[in-house]
């Protein structure tokens, strides 16, 4: 009989389990209308997604990956070059009901650790709610530079700070702390081995939530 510990390692990373075509239809209801302080998170990384967009000029080229359901469809499809891309086929498969066809739309089914695009081929690479399920400092950098690498721009994500509030309450109470922390400090000096430079971070300051929105341009 397999150990835990072996179940463990075969286990799928979160960021690459499949959804079900009823899962994808009801995503981000089920995740973010579920409370305030869900309902408060999703509005500050919806501001922050506009915040960015607003420093593309005109023609620019937005990747956005892990896409899920589209929840940032809105603020992205003024862009003129617009990729989705989830490694959940029926994820897209509800954005392109949900949205039909647009010209400057494009999506695609892949992997984030192996990005199927050219060097520098956009803009933007936005990437919300994808680090807190990514273990280890060998795969969250090679993620890192996958985003770094398509990139010529800017890279904006979010990731789980461990200097946090929910992270000390949860170690102090005996639990678990959600997802998989790093210090902020450590975060951005992975980032910068891949050739980012932070710029910016959102909210500026924050001790309560593990949830950091941070923006990087390209070095």
């Amino acid at each position: 009989m397999a150990s835990a510990k072996t179940d463990n390692l075969q286990r799928k990373p979160t960021f690459r389990q499949r959804c079900t075509a009823a899962q994808s239809q009801t995503y981000c209801k089920n995740r973010f209308d579920t409370s305030g302080r869900m309902r408060k998170l999703n509005r500050l990384e919806l501001e922050f997604a506009e915040s960015v967009m607003a420093l593309l000029g005109p023609g620019s080229s937005v990747l956005d990956a892990p896409c899920g359901s589209g929840r940032f469809f809105e603020i992205f499809s003024p862009a003129e070059q617009y990729t989705m891309l989830d490694y959940n086929p029926e994820m897209l498969k509800v954005i392109s009901d949900r949205y039909g066809q647009n010209n400057n739309l494009k999506l695609v089914q892949g992997d984030i650790v192996d990005l199927p695009f050219e060097d520098g081929s956009f803009d933007l690479v936005f990437s919300m709610r994808l680090l807190h399920h990514v273990g280890g400092h060998e795969l969250r950098r090679q993620i890192l530079g996958q985003l770094a690498r398509v990139s010529k721009r800017y890279v904006a994500l979010s990731f789980y700070d461990k200097r946090s509030f929910r992270y000390f309450k949860r170690v102090a109470l005996g639990k678990r702390p959600s997802g998989n922390s790093i210090a902020l400090g450590q975060f951005v000096k992975t980032a910068q081995s891949v050739g980012l430079k932070l710029i910016r971070k959102a909210p500026k300051f924050s001790w309560v939530e593990q949830q950091r929105l941070l923006l990087f341009e390209k070095i």
